[in-house]
């Protein structure tokens, strides 16, 4: 069983309203893949669960059908087409549905992991080689105004070379290696990375579908996949109420109130994308009350404006 952590929060207190207290707490990671595996009857989407007097459920009413892998930089992204979007549904004691009003969503989160394709096994965690020089060839001396710096500049690169032999030396043959070249020794070495990238966590919206009826509403509009593959999203409902529900936890272990799976989706290679989906009538709907869903108009005004500004600077300087 791997590790775990325990979920908190340090963000400052807030009021809502009093609510009733969960009769088992479950200990939550701060990375996703870190979380204990959960089985099929736990994230099965038919599946309520019970908090004292309510029971919660998530229903995936938007799955992700493709991705396009990213880089491993932290500006690359390519989102998940179309964006996810889950609904909150809770009943009472009796089994009716409560309507979104009645329902006090101010410490309600829906935390997103990344799972293979049987949806058993984590996958947010993958291995990417990085270079790192470990020392290089030394510079033509230049006169300098201050000698200090420059002394100041050897020993820190002196100490990021001693550092770095230390790691070296430290990790495992299979996660590094080093050549050795004109320039100096290079060290090749495996380091984690996390899979799923972007916005993991998303805050709960009380919004109106298509046939104008109210609901509560999680969108994930910015998560991005590293690695190609056939992967499914597990979504979290975590409670991060104090026991008062007054203010957030910063004390105690939070709480998962239920969590479903999203299909099977697979993540392509930019060489063979065949392309984003177009925007749904459910995204689409949801862009029009402010939710940050990106859409084709949005993409299309974006370049008319970015082209009528090139116009004008171009006769600005005619």
């Amino acid at each position: 069983m791997p590790p775990t952590t325990t979920f908190r929060t340090n963000a400052s207190s807030s009021t809502a309203s009093n609510n009733t207290t969960l009769d088992q707490k479950v200990e939550i990671p701060l990375v996703p893949s870190t979380r204990q595996q959960q089985t099929e009857s736990t994230i099965n989407s038919s599946t309520w669960r019970c908090k004292n007097e309510r029971e919660y459920r998530l229903e995936v009413i938007q799955q992700p059908s493709r991705a396009r892998m990213c880089g491993f930089g932290d500006k690359d992204r390519r989102p998940i087409s179309p964006p996810p979007i889950l609904k909150l549904l809770v009943r009472n004691q009796q089994g009716a549905i409560l309507l979104p009003q009645e329902i006090d969503t101010s410490f309600f989160v829906v935390l997103c992991d990344c799972y293979d394709e049987t949806g058993a096994n984590p996958a947010n965690i993958i291995l990417h080689s990085v270079t790192l020089p470990t020392s290089s060839a030394t510079p033509s001396a230049t006169p300098s105004s201050s000698s200090s710096s420059s002394s100041y500049r050897r020993q820190q690169q002196k100490h990021y070379q001693e550092q770095q032999q230390q790691q070296a030396s430290s990790s495992t043959p299979s996660l590094s290696s080093s050549t050795t070249s004109s320039s100096g020794t290079i060290n090749k070495k495996t380091v984690k990375m996390k899979n799923l990238v972007g916005s993991c966590i998303a805050s709960p919206s009380k919004l109106y579908n298509e046939q104008q009826e109210l609901g509560i509403y999680f969108v994930f509009h910015d998560l991005s996949l590293r690695s190609e593959g056939r992967f499914r999203l597990i979504f979290s409902l975590i409670d991060i109420g104090s026991s008062d529900y007054k203010i957030l936890n910063t004390d105690s272990i939070s709480h998962v109130l239920t969590a479903t799976k999203s299909d099977a989706f697979t993540a392509f290679t930019a060489k063979n994308f065949p392309g984003v989906v177009p925007p749904t009538q459910l995204s689409q709907c949801f862009a029009r009350q402010g939710i940050k869903i990106p859409t084709r108009r949005d993409t299309k005004s974006k370049r008319m404006r970015k082209t009528s500004s090139e116009i004008k600077e171009f006769e600005h300087q005619q």
